[in-house]
């Protein structure tokens, strides 16, 4: 290293080593220096990972083997192990130069997987269980990653007016998932630009759509008692916060119980022709039953939305 570089040229000068010793000697670091240089590109060359992360943008060290480990994962439980591992080995690294380790490079983790999700073609639901598991982690690690989830959620959130279509309703579906499971709030929408929801042309810019593929998985979820339970308690958290609440009314209202009473309408069509017809390589029995659950469900989603109206239109009174 450059100490002992300056210690051999101390000795030349003093007579203590040979020129010849002092060549050989930063011969042989260089060599080392080259193997270990070649070593990371081959590792990197071998793994096709690395490329991917890099026309990802992961402009950091961390951030691509963040990105490495959690694309190479098999399964959830996987990709927390595997991601565990990079973040531990990466903390030495920075102990070792004198840095901050450990909570710190948990935000490159939450900022990591949200970039991965919203990329994806079709959403998929392993970044949700990934996330939802780092948050359930015991100890302050848990609590540390539900503070840094929060967080990368708020920041996209800020920025909407950015993202492609496709990354808003992704977005949305984390948002809402992450509700569900009871690990980010959905006030965590006042992060987002509400002062560009003004008229009927609001509502069909990137924040109506946002919010209304937001509504509509909470209020789909809302199945069963617990579901109903949970959606309220959501929207409750809304009620306080003037506009947001009118916001989110505005969006109940117009686009999103409108839509649940046009997909239960259409399922209602669809139970008649069935009963009219029958349907080919389908047993009666099983046709029915499937048409039932998933009528129920829609009826059920619409019931807790029309409550939901209600509570936030009470609070409007008040």
């Amino acid at each position: 290293d450059a100490s002992k570089g300056l210690a051999l040229w101390s000795d030349l000068e003093s007579g203590r080593v040979s020129a010849d010793a002092l060549v050989a000697s930063l011969k042989t670091a260089e060599a080392s220096g080259r193997q270990m240089t070649a070593q990371m590109m081959s590792e990197e060359t071998e793994n096709p990972l690395f490329a991917l992360a890099a026309k990802h943008r992961m402009s950091s060290d961390v951030q691509k083997n963040i990105f490495v480990a959690l694309m190479g994962s098999e399964s959830v439980d996987d990709a927390v192990s595997r991601v565990s591992e990079a973040v531990v080995a990466a903390g030495k690294l920075r102990a070792k130069g004198g840095q901050s380790s450990g909570s710190s490079l948990m935000p490159h983790v939450a900022a990591v997987a949200l970039h991965c999700a919203l990329h994806e073609t079709a959403f998929n639901e392993f970044y949700c269980d990934f996330a939802a598991a780092l948050c359930r982690l015991p100890g302050s690690a848990g609590k540390k990653y539900s503070r840094v989830f929060r967080q990368a959620v708020a920041a996209q959130l800020s920025r909407l007016s950015d993202l492609t279509t496709r990354k808003v309703l992704h977005l949305a579906r984390f948002l809402s998932e992450m509700v569900i499971e009871d690990l980010i709030p959905l006030s965590s929408i006042r992060f987002l630009d509400f002062s560009s929801m003004e008229g009927e042309r609001g509502l069909q810019g990137r924040l109506g759509l946002f919010l209304r593929q937001a509504c509509l998985h909470l209020l789909l979820h809302a199945t069963d008692a617990k579901g109903q339970a949970m959606a309220l308690s959501a929207f409750q958290s809304l009620v306080k916060m003037e506009d947001i609440r009118e916001g989110v009314l505005l969006v109940m209202e117009r686009l999103v119980l409108p839509r649940l009473r046009e997909v239960l309408q259409q399922q209602l069509q669809q139970d008649r022709g069935k009963g009219k017809g029958g349907q080919k390589g389908t047993k009666k029995g099983e046709t029915a039953s499937t048409g039932d659950e998933s009528r129920a469900g829609a009826t059920s989603a619409l019931e807790t939305g029309d409550l939901v109206l209600r509570v936030l239109q009470l609070k409007r009174s008040l």
